[in-house]
């Protein structure tokens, strides 16, 4: 899992999503398990990849980010998404990634006293391009 820390930038649609504290990048390897012969042994070989982008932000309908991704989760609909890694504030990105995903967490927190706050979650979406990294 990558945590991309406070100088992350996550683009929805174009447009830059706030989130509050950490957004993640989990980039789980799935294995095949194998047992040849008369091994003793259980043998792997890589599989497929899971990868999830996930991450806290405030319900806020004026922000244009906020916005396609509430509509790509009420309505089943991909997004475009692209995650720019960088150690400081300012500096170059350490690493970017782009992709077309589905909003498959969607959770409406609304504390008596506090903010509106979203949990969400993205993961890649079929009949679409791979995630790319640069």
């Amino acid at each position: 899992m990558i945590r991309l820390g406070r100088h992350h930038i996550l683009l929805v649609a174009g447009a830059e999503l706030c989130t509050i504290g950490d957004a993640a990048v989990d980039d789980a390897p799935n294995v095949a398990v194998l047992n040849v012969g008369c091994s003793a042994f259980n043998k792997v070989k890589p599989a497929s990849k899971t990868q999830t982008i996930s991450g806290t932000t405030l319900y806020d309908n004026q922000n244009a980010a906020f916005v396609a991704l509430k509509n790509a989760s009420r309505n089943g609909t991909a997004v475009a998404v692209t995650v720019i890694a960088r150690g400081d504030y300012g500096a170059a990105a350490d690493e970017t990634m782009t992709g077309t995903y589905h909003v498959t967490e969607w959770k409406r927190e609304e504390p008596v006293d506090e903010f509106v706050l979203v949990n969400f979650a993205l993961q890649p979406a079929i009949n679409y391009p791979e995630p790319s990294y640069t």
